[in-house]
């Protein structure tokens, strides 16, 4: 193997758990008596080094696990002398993969096993992002919060990616751009509409033509173009790692050099990397935050975190509270005198708030934010914007090879970015907020009863007597609570019509909540009445989609109404009568008007789990495949002259359909009915039909309907161009024609839903509930939401009850559900109607 592999391969250790102590792990230990190396400070960061640094420093963690890794291999007894040490100290970061020569050992697994239930397990994150490419395997993420962007770069691709406010992922910088070799840390400077990002040499991967630059370097990129504006490079012949970088307010950009053990300055305008901390100097520095207060910068590597003053260059250690864990920090932030660090390279990954005092001299309390959530398999960076941190959840980086590729086979997921609130622990609920979750829980018992009473009432959509029924008794309670109400008749329609309640005021958002009266269960159903099967659960039709969520959102507001807040307040509530068979577009007309009046909507179907909601749902379009040929006797089928018939042309077209748009991300197309046949008779207002044929005749006609679920209308009038392209394409003595009809919009993952989410986060950890849970939009259906998010600010859904078997007779509610969706609704607007 040449000397470039490896350094590449000596380069992806370090990033996943750090190069020297990866040695540790799999190579022998280094004897006390190893004389110190003869190389260069820049190339001296191996384990004898390293054991000398641990050895002076006996009251950090961190020095004694670095210790027990070193010496794992051929001295295990001592390496368990300091895993006990460790836990004597109250270790609390379970080891996963750290010891593999110590995996057999019983004394090892019942110590690693004291620490996995030591180990906190601490959930404050929701999903922000995620990128629809597994293979990106990324290191690096920057945020530009003027625009409401993210950046994140690709390891495997060389690429950097930015993420939209909505949710899209583009590429910024295309793959190998400019030189640009595996992308770490990046870090925007809005002042001057720059992108900086660390790279490094790099090999060929298999999705990129070989790197025409070697050498480690920083490089800026236009913020409104993606164009390289700048590059300065250090030496190829030289072992480096640029990791990661910051930029100051007069254009100063420093970055961390993890293979030399120094920190770099570039001043604006300067065409080299000048050393601000010598090489040799830091254990494998790695995430660096900027303390511009205080001129200097906050430096993590091995062993801890370091002060480094900007102007001299002088380096002291950031002093901690005794067990307190500080090395190992990959990813380092500073906001609001606390840093925050994604702590990797000592065991389970996770995510570390650390307290400094006034003066940032010094650690006085640490808190850990995320550790032991599934999102997370080696977090690496993060950065803050509009309050919010945003991470790399999953960086993938153990499944790289010693070229710095993918490992054959690994196992990878597409990377999700996480976000999280500084201090999640303030969430805490006003004396106001505490008395309304009081009259909730004060109106339990009367919630359930009201939820027996609707579902009792059969109010299947065509039973249009039955949705009269269900909707006179709700208008009843809006108007013993305040609300004037509305029935609009929907007899043109042939539907029952839509209840309308609706309080104006002059204060807060004005806010439209949605829900429905009608369900699934017609009135020859079997399926008919309420049915207590437990204390906490109950059966019934529609008692979660979505007669729950309508009682949530009455007696969340007959709470509110209780204590006052609803003096002032814009509220809109439609409960539509048709919502699972709309009676066509002009149905919706109203819920749109309400729409655009509002600033927030919220719908009330059920959450697919306890303390969920959604950003998005996909939109819904129905198309019809119509297949003309040319009919004659089968034994000549196949022949130019017979041509293939009409059930193997759009058998032909099926199989197309599959191949080009079954890998696409939130995409689905469906293939529902098909018939076939010499003749055939589809009856399409029922998608039902009859089809006649021999087995020695060539089909004439054939037709297949089916269902287009997209999450944008760009992806769905994409997906459509596709399946165009495809039919036209026909066998031989066959025609296939394609027809769309566009039922339900997308509800698109905007920029305003995700700031209410993160409002509804918020209220759900001040209830106690932990964060919400996003729901992955290919889990969910249309819905009425879909009518009304293009005419809002802002909006959610799935915030009804919890239960299974929803449009099933065995659909079942987790009856203490309803109260807490209550609560959490309640909340939820008591704050939007006080905010501006």
């Amino acid at each position: 193997m040449n000397r470039s592999r490896r350094r590449n391969g000596r380069i992806w250790r370090v990033l996943a758990v750090l190069a020297v102590l990866w040695a540790g792990c799999t190579t022998s230990a280094v004897p006390a008596t190893t004389p110190e190396s003869t190389t260069p400070p820049a190339a001296a960061s191996g384990p004898a080094r390293l054991r000398e640094a641990a050895l002076a420093e006996p009251d950090n963690p961190a020095a004694h696990l670095v210790l027990a890794i070193l010496a794992a291999r051929s001295d295990p007894d001592a390496a368990l002398v300091h895993l006990a040490e460790l836990e004597r100290r109250g270790w609390d970061i379970p080891p996963g993969d750290l010891f593999p020569a110590l995996v057999d050992r019983a004394d090892y697994q019942a110590w690693a096993s004291r620490v996995q239930a030591r180990a906190p397990r601490v959930s404050s994150s929701v999903v922000y992002a995620t990128i629809p490419d597994p293979a990106l395997i990324p290191e690096g993420i920057a945020a530009d919060p003027d625009a409401g962007t993210l950046y994140v770069g690709s390891i495997t691709q060389r690429k950097i990616v930015r993420i939209h406010p909505d949710g899209v992922t583009t590429d910024f910088v295309p793959a190998g751009s400019d030189g640009l070799g595996p992308v770490l840390g990046m870090h925007v400077d809005s002042a001057r509409g720059l992108l900086w990002a660390a790279s490094n040499s790099a090999e060929s991967s298999p999705d990129t033509a070989p790197a025409s630059v070697t050498g480690s370097g920083v490089f800026a990129f236009d913020l409104a173009t993606g164009a390289l504006r700048h590059q300065v490079r250090l030496g190829a012949g030289d072992d480096h790692l640029l990791n990661d970088l910051v930029v100051s307010a007069d254009g100063q950009v420093f970055v961390t050099d993890s293979a030399a053990g120094a920190v770099y300055r570039l001043p604006p305008g300067a065409a080299a990397l000048q050393p601000l901390v010598p090489p040799g100097t830091l254990h494998a520095p790695n995430g660096v935050a900027l303390d511009e207060d205080h001129g200097r910068l906050l430096v993590a590597h091995v062993f801890g975190i370091s002060a480094v003053e900007i102007d001299t260059g002088e380096v002291r250690a950031l002093a901690a509270p005794e067990g307190v864990v500080t090395g190992g920090i990959d990813g380092l932030s500073l906001a609001e005198s606390s840093l925050i660090g994604i702590q990797n390279a000592f065991g389970e990954g996770r995510v570390v708030r650390f307290d400094l005092d006034q003066a940032h001299d010094r650690i006085v309390a640490a808190h850990v934010l995320e550790a032991g959530s599934p999102h997370l398999h080696i977090p690496t960076t993060g950065a803050f914007m509009a309050g919010r941190w945003y991470y790399i959840a999953n960086s993938h980086l153990d499944a790289l090879g010693d070229d710095g590729a993918l490992i054959d086979g690994a196992s990878v997921r597409d990377p999700v970015i996480l976000s999280l609130p500084l201090r999640p622990e303030h969430a805490r609920l006003t004396a106001e907020e505490r008395r309304l979750v009081a009259e909730v829980d004060a109106r339990a018992d009367a919630a359930v009863a009201m939820l027996e009473r609707v579902v009792d009432i059969n109010s299947g959509t065509m039973n249009l007597a039955g949705v009269r029924e269900v909707g006179h008794v709700f208008a009843e309670a809006f108007e013993r609570i305040g609300f004037e109400t509305e029935w609009i008749a929907q007899q043109r329609q042939g539907r029952a019509g839509h209840l309308f309640a609706r309080r104006r005021g002059a204060s807060g958002k004005r806010v439209l909540l949605i829900g429905h009266l009608d369900t699934v269960f017609e009135a020859d159903s079997e399926f008919q009445r309420f049915e207590r099967l437990s204390d906490d659960r109950a059966r019934g039709p529609g008692v979660i989609d979505i007669k729950g969520g309508d009682v949530a959102i009455l007696h969340a507001l007959a709470a509110l109404d209780a204590i006052g807040a609803l003096d002032d307040a814009t509220i809109t509530v439609a409960l539509l009568g048709d919502e699972e068979s709309p009676g066509g577009p002009a149905s919706r007309d109203a819920l749109i008007q309400a729409a655009r009046a509002s600033d927030v909507a919220l719908g009330f179907e059920c959450g697919l789990g306890p303390n969920a909601a959604t950003i998005a749902r996909r939109g819904l379009s129905e198309w019809r495949l119509e297949v003309q040929a040319k009919p004659g006797h089968s034994s000549g089928i196949f022949s130019d002259t017979a041509g293939a018939g009409a059930v193997y042309e759009a058998a032909r077209v099926l199989a197309d359909f599959y191949d080009a748009l079954s890998d696409q991300p939130n995409l689905t197309v469906n293939a529902g009915l098909i018939l076939g046949g010499t003749t055939i008779e589809h009856d399409r207002a029922h998608d039902r039909g009859v089809g006649v044929g021999k087995s020695n005749v060539i089909p004439g006609a054939a037709v297949v309907t089916g269902d287009l679920r997209a999450l944008s209308d760009q992806q769905r009038e994409r997906a459509k161009a596709t399946m165009r392209e495809i039919a036209a394409r026909s066998l031989p003595q066959a025609a296939a024609t394609l027809h769309f009809d566009d039922g339900y919009p997308s509800m698109a993952p905007t920029a305003g839903n995700r700031r209410l989410l993160f409002e509804l986060d918020e209220v759900a950890r001040a209830l106690g509930l932990g964060p919400v849970r996003v729901i992955d939009p290919g889990r969910r259906g249309a819905a009425d939401i879909s009518f009304v998010a293009p005419h809002v600010p802002a909006a959610l859904a799935g915030l009804g009850v919890d239960g299974d078997g929803w449009h099933t007779p065995a659909e079942t509610i987790a009856l203490d559900s309803l109260r807490v969706s209550t609560q959490r609704a309640a909340v939820l607007l008591y704050r939007l109607t006080r905010a501006q």
